[in-house]
């Protein structure tokens, strides 16, 4: 395996660590009961750090309806922040998982050229 490769590799590590770290943290800040569908929406938001009420309903099979009680407290909590200031078609983002991922990107994006 070749330095590029590892150091691939060493960057997706680093990634898997920095969300795993992320989503850890959220376990002290979400206040909803360990068994309440706000903790999978949390798990979501690892994959899908950019999400509506659709997407949540399809991902996790939770009528449309409900979403908006599952989301709540992660906009309370800081998770999440809107992305829209509209009432239709609301979006959310995950800073922090955002972050991650540009850190990661940033990393990978520093490569030596040879001449």
């Amino acid at each position: 395996m070749d330095e590029s490769h590892l150091l691939a590799v060493v960057n997706a590590r680093h990634l898997v660590d920095d969300l795993q770290t992320i989503r850890r943290g959220w376990e002290s800040k979400i206040t909803a009961r360990r068994n309440s569908a706000v903790h999978r929406v949390a798990d979501l938001l690892i994959k899908h750090p950019v999400i509506n009420a659709q997407l949540v309903s399809d991902q996790l099979h939770i009528a449309i309806g409900n979403v908006y009680r599952y989301l709540d407290p992660l906009v309370e909590a800081r998770i999440i922040v809107e992305l829209t200031d509209q009432g239709r078609n609301r979006a959310w983002r995950s800073p922090e998982v955002l972050s991650a991922l540009d850190a990661f990107a940033e990393r990978a994006g520093r490569r030596a050229l040879f001449a």
